[in-house]
């Protein structure tokens, strides 16, 4: 396999850290949240390296990593790349040039071939008008540690659109991307969301209701124990959801709120920098320690803008996640619903008289469906293996998802206090460093130094010495006149 080079677009020196994938039984599986919040710890260590199986001399790496945005184009055009490199489909290292909106038709495609898993989180869409330096380095973690999780999981590594995501040139991608959009079978598809959503309404607490008046008999089915034991993950992650965005808006608040503080604090550093320039030139100022007070504000405004942005990314993440958890459980509802329908659709055939087989219904006609009962029984049959197989990964997911969601919490509350214990640490160290200096008073001017000043009172007059005959003494008049 040959290599695939880019042209440099940005500085010679690439900083992109290297994210490995570690075959250990501590592996990440499923979603590899763990490995997204380890990330920021890792990403300036040193590789992990782990065998490749393409190599037969030696230990040899695999391994897979996203480089700093370079810049595409001017104006509206332009966008920015992601320069991304692996080892992971053969000997040789490819790398290829990456946008965020192929991160995104990635995602995409992993929910369409590999239905039922938990997909690892894409980091925010922002309008490219707000992209910063600050904002596209975030981004290339948040990408880094998206194809970490894909490289790691079982199922979505295994996916060919992840292969030709890594391997395939710009054009053969964008070529893919266009294929994608094809519809093959409009009919089919509009037949397909058709019979869903009639089951779907069908299945309303209050439709139920509402037809149980009408007719004066109960039409709802009882549910499987698939069925009970599904409901009660997903009100779960319905809950846990909600409680997720909730923590999301008070963390993301205390985050703004702590930003407003450190620049209140930043406005405190320029007022009194203003107040030593002013007082620098006067002697009895020396032992004012302007300079140790502005250390002291600084060090705790930049905690501040900092202490928090850590786990209010974190806590993004850790609500994205949920979100693609909600997305494999709908994944699932959705194919339960196509079964149902197909259900419904093979009954209403066995129920035709067979005087009326050449009459075709509204919506057979009008959606193309072959109404015979050997392609209804068909139907039946592929949609009930498709749904089988959708629920036991569904079922595995979750699994995998609750035993990592405790690893996720823990780390992220440990992070959040690690960052808190070593800002409380290096505060206690400026301290030290500054309070003898705010103490020195060795320096202080004498006395004799004041008048010379620019801004000391001058001494006032010696006064004379008050005549007890003075006003007894005419003095002479005075010529005010102009």
């Amino acid at each position: 396999m040959t290599t695939r080079r880019r042209k440099q677009v940005q500085s010679p020196v690439l900083r992109c850290q290297v994210s490995t994938i570690s075959l250990t039984a501590t592996a990440v599986e499923a979603n590899g949240m763990v490995c997204c919040l380890e990330e920021n710890e890792r990403l300036r260590d040193p590789p992990i390296l782990r065998e490749n199986p393409h190599r037969t001399k030696g230990k040899i790496s695999a391994m897979i990593y996203v480089g700093d945005a370079g810049r595409v184009g001017d104006g509206v055009n332009g966008h920015h790349v992601y320069p991304v490199r692996c080892s992971l489909f053969g000997p040789s290292i490819t790398e290829v040039d990456r946008r965020y909106s192929d991160f995104a038709w990635l995602q995409t495609q992993l929910a369409k071939t590999c239905p039922g898993c938990i997909l690892p989180p894409l980091p925010g869409k922002v309008v490219g008008l707000l992209h910063s330096r600050e904002f596209l380095d975030a981004r290339r973690i948040g990408l880094q540690k998206f194809l970490t999780n894909v490289a790691s999981h079982d199922v979505l590594s295994k996916a060919p659109c992840f292969e030709q995501f890594l391997q395939s040139s710009t054009v053969e991608l964008s070529a893919l991307k266009a294929k994608a959009k094809v519809v093959s079978d409009p009919k089919q598809a509009l037949s397909t969301w058709f019979g869903k959503a009639v089951q779907k309404f069908s299945e309303h607490d209050k439709v139920q209701s509402l037809a149980a008046k009408a007719t004066g008999r109960d039409i709802s089915k009882p549910k499987t124990d698939q069925d009970v034991e599904f409901d009660k993950i997903a009100a779960y992650v319905a809950h846990l959801d909600a409680s997720a965005k909730t923590l999301q808006q008070k963390v993301l608040a205390a985050y703004k709120a702590n930003r407003a503080t450190a620049a209140a604090y930043c406005d405190v550093i320029e007022a009194t920098s203003e107040l030593a320039e002013l007082e620098s030139t006067l002697p009895e100022m020396h032992t004012v320690g302007f300079q140790s007070v502005m250390e002291v504000v600084d060090n705790r405004a930049k905690h501040l803008d900092t202490e928090w942005a850590a786990l209010a990314d974190a806590v993004d993440d850790f609500a994205r996640w949920i979100t693609c958890v909600q997305a494999a459980l709908a994944t699932r509802e959705d194919r339960r619903f196509a079964y149902q329908a197909q259900l419904a659709a093979a009954a209403k055939i066995a129920n035709e008289a067979s005087s009326d087989t050449t009459r075709h219904s509204f919506s057979a006609s009008f959606l193309g469906q072959q109404s015979t009962p050997a392609n209804a029984a068909h139907s039946v049959a592929e949609a009930k293996r498709d749904f089988d197989q959708v629920h036991e990964r569904v079922m595995s997911e979750v699994v995998k998802f609750r035993e990592e969601k405790a690893k996720v919490l823990k780390l992220m509350f440990l992070q959040f206090a690690s960052l808190q214990l070593d800002n409380s640490r290096e505060f206690s160290e400026t301290l030290a460093r500054t309070l003898p200096k705010l103490k020195d008073t060795s320096v202080a001017p004498v006395e004799k130094d004041l008048p010379s000043l620019p801004f000391a009172k001058p001494a006032p007059p010696k006064t004379a010495k008050v005549d007890d005959n003075a006003d007894d003494i005419i003095q002479p008049y005075a010529d005010v006149s102009l």
